[in-house]
């Protein structure tokens, strides 16, 4: 928190240092871990011309580590929309079908938890009755469930 707040001090003088961003963002999520509002922040510097392209792939990855699922997958499609790069676009559209299936898993759990008034112990208490199967997700994304919140996380 500290840091942050110096670092605060530094980008109201210095508003267009990028790598103040960077280090409060990371800061954000590594030490402080609030996924969430790192991803805002990565996002809101992924719109700059200066940013490397990887923030808004990162901005989404860390707002699925945060259990916001929608958000994140929100600004994956943001990013996939107007990025050049066929490499580039095609991570990104590889991780929105990721979050896609970590959506139906959650439309599953909100389901579960509605007809038995309680979440589920696990992810597998929603085959076969909700799920036919887990959707297996792809570029090493796997599901953290933490009742009640679903997360898409990467080691």
């Amino acid at each position: 928190g500290e840091a942050n707040k110096i670092l605060d001090r530094g980008l109201s003088a210095h508003p267009d240092m990028l790598y103040m961003q960077f280090f409060k963002a990371f800061n954000l999520f590594y030490y402080m871990n609030q996924p969430t509002e790192a991803a805002e922040l990565f996002y809101a510097m992924a719109e700059r011309p200066d940013a490397p392209g990887w923030f808004g792939h990162l901005a989404g990855v860390l707002m699925a580590k945060g259990g916001n699922l929608i958000a994140g997958r929100a600004m994956l499609m943001a990013m996939h929309e107007k990025e050049q790069d066929k490499f580039t676009k095609d991570r990104y559209r590889r991780a929105i079908a990721n979050f896609n299936k970590a959506l139906r898993v959650q439309a599953a759990l909100d389901l579960y938890r509605k007809d038995l008034g309680k979440d589920a112990a696990s992810l597998q208490d929603l085959v076969p009755r909700y799920l036919e199967s887990l959707p297996n997700l792809t570029d090493d994304f796997t599901y953290l469930w933490m009742p009640p919140v679903l997360s898409l996380v990467r080691p």
